[in-house]
């Protein structure tokens, strides 16, 4: 089970946020509608068996942290995310304006799956950000 997030993981779990094969949903890993990027991501790295669902055959949950068989590092990512993407304003305040994670993402802000799969290919691909 891999502890870090690793270019690898992330150029296979863009590539099936572009597939076209998941269908968007909004505030659950999964349900009738479809999957969240997060529940995309449990879908490819969690074996189906080890997977907690629900009646229905749903992933269960909100978040991939809560599965409890999921790799360490995508149990961390949505606040890695958030921790390298925050932004420092450029006027003389201190204060850091919090990043966003890859939940508010998909769930408030409502990018696509395309567009979160370019957020992540930024961030851990290109590194542009931290």
């Amino acid at each position: 089970m891999r502890t870090r997030i690793d270019k690898r993981s992330i150029k296979k779990w863009v590539a099936a946020l572009r597939s076209g094969e998941y269908k968007q949903t909004r505030a659950v890993l999964n349900d009738e509608n479809g999957f969240c990027c997060l529940g995309v991501a449990c879908k490819i790295f969690v074996p189906d068996n080890k997977l907690e669902k629900e009646e229905g055959g749903f992933i269960a949950h909100e978040l991939a942290e809560q599965q409890k068989n999921a790799p360490l590092w995508l149990k961390k990512i949505d606040n890695d995310f958030e921790k390298r993407t925050e932004v420092n304003p450029k006027d003389d305040d201190d204060d850091w304006e919090d990043g966003a994670k890859l939940s508010f993402l998909n769930d408030e802000e409502l990018l696509s799956f395309d567009e979160i799969a370019d957020c992540l290919e930024l961030v851990y691909i290109h590194k542009a950000l931290k």
